[in-house]
This record gives structure tokens, sequence and C-alpha cells, in this order.
């Protein structure tokens, strides 16, 4: 029961995106299935694909999630390394702190790449067997089966719901930095796009600008 507590509650916390998205009115937000399981799993795996291309800027630009106090309202914001024309490094905060894009090669990323680096790593022929191969694990856990009823052995409970935990924080902070800000911020219509697609709910060629 733990185990199945700490799953939903990964799923609700990426339910809260999925609402801010769409209480936003971000073009293509209302087609995201808040309700269907599939699609909450799918925004940690996602996320993993964007991080593995951050890490790469990393060393260079050391972005950062500060909370800006002297702000009349304390914000969630984004600070970045960048070189002044002295040598010597100064602070860029990007407002609001998501509105910036991703490109590779003169292109806007899709994270394709990545995406089906991840499903290679899983074991998984494409990212969507891997998403619902683990979509399905709340059901695995939760409902007995002729094999018996089922029982979490390898990793440890305790781990497994860390694990989850430190998902749950990441979702809402990801939350935090879309849903207080009403203008539509570049880099979370570019990731709306790339998920979208990954799951199949619209066209490749489409685009939301």
């Amino acid at each position: 029961m733990a185990a199945f507590r700490a799953i939903t509650g990964e799923e609700e916390a990426a339910t809260a995106i999925m609402h801010s998205l769409r209480r936003r009115e971000y073009k293509g937000a209302e087609k995201l299935k808040y309700r269907d399981h599939t699609f909450k799993t799918a925004v940690f795996p996602f996320f993993q694909a964007i991080s593995s291309v951050f890490a790469r800027y990393v060393d260079a630009f050391k972005p950062t999630l500060v909370i800006d106090e002297n702000l009349k309202k304390p914000t969630l914001q984004t600070r970045i390394n960048v070189p002044g024309p002295t040598g010597d490094i100064l602070h860029a905060y990007p407002d609001p702190p998501l509105h910036f894009d991703v490109t590779m090669n003169g292109k806007i990323h899709d994270f394709s790449d990545e995406l089906n680096e991840l499903a290679t790593v899983k074991n998984a022929k494409k990212i969507t067997d891997y998403i619902k191969r683990q979509a399905n694990m709340r059901n695995v856990i939760l409902y007995a089966s002729n094999k018996g009823i089922p029982k979490m052995e390898y990793p440890p409970i305790e781990k497994f719901i860390e694990r989850k935990r430190d998902i749950v924080f990441g979702h809402l902070v990801v939350y935090l930095l879309i849903d207080p800000h009403k203008e539509h911020q570049l880099f979370v219509k570019q990731a709306l796009t790339a998920f979208l697609k990954m799951l199949n709910a619209i066209p490749e060629d489409i685009t939301f600008e």
C-alpha cells in the first residue's frame, strides 16, 4: 500500500502540472489527458530526457533555482552564470524563469534522441513501451495475480518511497515555475509540444508558437 500511494503521489503531482498548463491556456494543453495513467507516468521520463540535455551545460552555466525574497511577492527563479565583459562571472535571471528555448544545430530541439537513449537504457524498443510498462506498475502492485499477492522485494520499499518523494518534489518545482506566470514561456511551449509528440497525441509536423 505504501508503494501504491507513492506511485499515486507522483501521478497527482504530474496532474498539477497539466492543470497549470490548461489553466494558463497553453496551446495544446487541452490534449493533455490528466486522468490517463500513461500521460501522468510519462512526465518523469520526459523530464529525465530534458535533464540529460541540461547536464551537458551544467559546468559552464551552473543553472540554479533561487527564491528572490527581496521582491514584494517572493518568486521562484532560475539563475545561470554568464561571462562578463572583463571575464568575471555574472548572473542572469530569465524572466519569467522558463522563458528561453533549447536549440540543436539551429533548430528547436524535441528531445527525441534523449528519449530514444532512455528507452534503450530501460530495455524498451520505444519510449512509449517503457512508459506503458511503468504505468502498469500500479496495477501489478495493487492486484493479486495467479502468481499470488504482490510483494516488493527490490528495491527496498524505503528506497522506492524516497525516490518517489524526490520525483514529487521535482514535479512541484516545475509547477511553481509555470503556474504563477501568465506569460506563455518559450521553453514550456517547446516542452509541451515535445511531450505530446512523444505520446503520439499530435502529428510530428505540428508546433505551437
